[in-house]
């Protein structure tokens, strides 16, 4: 019975000496080391613009050898370094794999728009105002759920019976200013100015502003932008507002028949867009409107907080003076000289 106990112990030895040949400590060490490795983040909730940066925690990982991606591009993107930055509201997942080992691993991303009435425009950073010229029209109800969706705001010029106007999408005026969007004067029948009598001036400029108040309150200061950018001496005058001007020629007007529309108004914003820069886009054309779901995110991705003429200037400490024009807003570094 002893013997056969001692041969029992003898081939369980040897059992575990030859398992202990066939799997190298260092195999087991490596295994070991993938079980601990992991995300420093398994899910995060972010607001359209923020940062986060991820990394890979108990491993000793150069940048190149993580291969970072994301489940949609749309919602959020992540940079080869791990930082990820939110676009827009909705869910994405953001994968680190090792590429040495082809282990993968997994971040849930929440995305939410902000709240518009509790955001607050950091003139230290990149500022840029988004603007929509002839309208209402059918597209601009559309496009307030684009602006709300990526968090940011706009400056709306208003004609009362350009076409259709807020003769016929009164509510629709009511609906940019309920959004937090900026309801703004592009006279009643978009005629150049500086081809029209003072009367006419008068009846255009001041005529459109009246009905503008009859929609979301008087007492209200509405900016003004002339039709094609035209001014003179006269015009500043009878509007005795702060004429808004442009920077940013997305020359949408031009492209709307083209099958690459968004593709040429993006070329048009990336040559020209700066800090303090004001964006002109026309929200009467449908093409326009589809296009800011590619401008929106761009701008965001390139950390400029996108807002209405007003909300820049005011966050610069700015004032707008009646009677004077303005093609841009001072920029950040600008800002900080000023201090």
């Amino acid at each position: 019975m002893k013997k056969q106990i001692i041969k029992a112990i003898s081939l369980i030895a040897v059992l575990a000496l030859s398992i202990s040949f066939a799997l190298p400590l260092g195999d087991m060490s490596v295994k070991a080391a993938e079980k601990k490795v992991k995300l420093n983040k398994k899910k995060i909730t972010l607001t359209t613009g923020d940062w986060k940066k991820l990394k890979l925690k108990n491993g000793d990982f150069a940048i190149d050898d993580i291969e970072w991606s994301t489940s949609d591009k749309a919602v959020a993107k992540v940079s080869r370094k791990g930082w990820v930055v939110a676009l827009v509201k909705g869910e994405c997942t953001i994968k680190a794999k090792v590429k040495a080992t082809g282990k993968t691993y997994k971040c849930k991303v929440t995305v939410n728009a902000p709240d518009i009435s509790k955001r607050v425009i950091d003139p230290e950073k990149p500022i840029i105002a988004l603007t929509f010229d002839d309208g209402p029209g059918p597209n601009t109800s559309g496009l307030l759920e684009t602006l709300k969706t990526y968090g940011a705001t706009a400056t709306f010029f208003m004609c009362y019976s350009n076409g259709s106007g807020f003769r016929v999408y009164s509510d629709v005026v009511r609906e940019v200013y309920n959004a937090g969007c900026e309801v703004a004067n592009h006279t009643q029948n978009h005629p150049q100015l500086t081809k029209c009598s003072a009367s006419k001036i008068d009846d255009e400029v001041n005529g459109n502003a009246d009905k503008l108040a009859e929609l979301v309150g008087k007492g209200q200061r509405f900016l003004l932008r002339p039709p094609y950018g035209a001014f003179n001496d006269t015009v500043k005058q009878i509007a005795n507002v702060p004429l808004i001007i442009w920077s940013v020629d997305s020359l949408d007007w031009k492209y709307k028949t083209q099958s690459n529309c968004t593709e040429l108004i993006m070329k048009e914003v990336k040559a020209q867009a700066k800090d303090g820069g004001i964006i002109l886009m026309h929200d009467i054309h449908k093409t326009s409107c589809e296009a800011v779901k590619t401008v929106l995110p761009w701008l965001i991705q390139q950390g400029y907080q996108v807002c209405s003429v007003s909300e820049m200037f005011e966050a610069r400490g700015v004032e707008l003076e009646n009677g004077v024009s303005y093609t841009k807003c001072i920029t950040a570094a600008e800002y900080k000289a000023n201090k």
